[in-house]
């Protein structure tokens, strides 16, 4: 016997609407109001922002030279 009526079980729906919240939560807070904030005041955000920016690109400096060298050497090796 076939139903066409469909039904969540009540913990179903639970986990349904907090997956919901909390992804509706992560978008607003890590990405609206950082845009809405940068938008109002540039200067602020950017000058804010410029220390943490230099200490990470400077510890990941490395890292990115070390991947770079791979690639191209991988690049090179396999080209005929």
């Amino acid at each position: 016997m076939l139903t066409t009526s469909f039904e969540l079980p009540k913990s179903h729906c639970r986990i349904l609407i907090q997956i919901v919240a909390i992804t509706s939560l992560i978008l607003l807070v890590g990405e609206i109001i950082p845009k809405v904030v940068a938008n109002k005041f540039p200067l602020k955000v950017a000058s804010f922002m410029a220390k943490p920016l230099r200490f990470l690109v400077s510890l990941f400096k490395p890292l990115s030279f070390m991947l770079v060298a791979s690639s191209t050497f991988i690049d090179k090796t396999l080209k005929p």
